[in-house]
């Protein structure tokens, strides 16, 4: 009963700013839209779609998104992501030379080998403690809980990545950060571990001197700290983590 009704009619009675909203899932199967078709013959309706699976919000995110929507339509004004900040340890890893390998193994192989490196890291870090928060390209933004966590994970992406002639190079900061809802990280100290991530050799792991200084008491030890310009930054003082042999 509820399919072969027909209320059409009375859609144009409607007086009241109206929203509706829809999912892509279902949208992009109808022709045309019912969503849109709805829009038409209710005056002054918004339409708004968003990209879902499905109708019904299984996730924080989705429900987010939905609410957002609502509370603009009704006070003209969105809600913005909430977030929080935390003093996070923040590291960015990169494959050294991945340019010219993708380019010797071509592209297939290089995929291959792309998610074996991902499939690694991401153990090696759980390991620790540890949370990747993505994929940056040819590395990763990883989170820790303490820099002793941090610098171990790097210690022993290395060996471990061998496997896959592969060599990465690391950087750390500890640093407060904005934790999105997503997960995703925000903030300048994310942006000084980029940089002194970026400041790294091959299979070098350099850490900011917050991270050197919070380590006291542990086995890990340092080659002396120099200051280094990070660009976009400034001058910094970074250390490099001494590399048993």
């Amino acid at each position: 009963m509820v399919l072969s009704a027909d209320v059409s009619d009375l859609l144009e009675r409607v007086a009241c700013p109206t929203l509706i909203i829809d999912t892509t899932s279902d949208s992009a199967n109808a022709t045309p839209s019912q969503s849109a078709a709805l829009t038409a013959l209710i005056a002054d309706a918004r339409l708004v779609t968003l990209d879902f699976g499905d109708h019904f919000p299984v996730r924080p995110t989705d429900t987010r998104a939905i609410l957002a929507d609502i509370s603009e339509f009704l006070t003209g004004t969105r809600p913005k992501s909430p977030t929080r900040r935390a003093l996070a340890m923040i590291c960015f890893t990169d494959i050294v030379g991945s340019t010219q390998r993708a380019r010797t193994l071509g592209d297939r192989e290089w995929v291959e080998t792309l998610a074996d490196h991902d499939q690694l890291v991401a153990a090696i870090v759980s390991s620790h403690r540890g949370r990747v928060v993505k994929r940056t390209g040819d590395g990763v933004l990883a989170l820790f809980e303490t820099p002793s966590e941090a610098i171990e994970a790097c210690a022993a992406m290395r060996p471990a990545l061998d496997r896959f002639d592969l060599e990465i190079r690391a950087g750390i900061h500890a640093g407060e950060v904005e934790i999105a809802d997503d997960g995703d990280l925000h903030g300048l100290a994310v942006h000084i571990a980029a940089r002194i991530a970026a400041q790294a050799t091959a299979g070098e792991i350099l850490v900011s001197a917050a991270v050197a200084s919070l380590t006291a008491g542990t086995a890990i030890s340092f080659h002396d700290p120099t200051t280094r310009h990070l660009a976009g930054i400034g001058d910094w003082q970074i250390a490099s983590v001494h590399r048993p042999h």
